[in-house]
């Protein structure tokens, strides 16, 4: 199912104005509605509404109604934008690379194949949760687990404020020691 975005070309005000004039024709319909500011300096403002494809001609009857605060003269078209199709998920992972803290690779399943040997790899799926890795805390957490275990044998260890619990991994990987993690 492909979306649109049927949107009017305004100041703020104009803008606020159709906003309100749909949100009121819409009542609790479930759209999507937005005002944008394109242009600070011109003071070019966007109202818009995001819809079904095939929603179109009911909808653009709702914004032409909408429009009707305006003076004929003062006016702005209604225009429509086609929203593309995107793997949201894909698109974002795009940008998640790999992080490599001292022996330790933290990675996504898409990044597997980057694996080295000698590696001590720790697969963590992005999400909102802390500890991807990409946070120079946790990647310097990691380095200093790294350089702490080389060196001293506890016999357990605590992760608190745990996120993913990427450290509680990385200690329990070197160590089969018992790890507390606790967010």
């Amino acid at each position: 199912m492909s979306q649109i975005r049927l949107y009017v070309t305004t100041d703020e005000a104009g803008a606020g104005r159709v906003l309100d004039a749909l949100s009121e024709l819409l009542g609790e319909e479930p759209y999507a509605l937005a005002t944008m500011e394109i242009d600070e300096k011109a003071c070019i403002w966007e109202a818009s509404v995001y819809l079904e494809a095939e929603e179109e001609d009911a909808l653009r009857q709702v914004f032409d109604s909408a429009l009707e605060i305006f003076d004929a003269g003062e006016r702005p078209d209604v225009e429509k934008e086609i929203i593309p199709d995107v793997d949201w998920i894909a698109k974002s992972l795009e940008g998640l690379k790999p992080v490599r803290a001292g022996r330790f690779l933290v990675h996504g399943a898409h990044d597997r194949e980057d694996r080295r040997a000698g590696d001590i790899a720790l697969q963590i799926e992005a999400g909102q949760a802390f500890g991807t890795g990409h946070h120079g805390t946790t990647a310097g957490c990691l380095e200093m687990i790294d350089t702490v275990l080389k060196a001293e044998t506890p016999r357990n260890a605590l992760d608190l404020g745990t996120g993913t619990g990427v450290l509680a991994m990385a200690v329990r990987k070197l160590r089969p020691i018992p790890v507390l993690a606790t967010d």
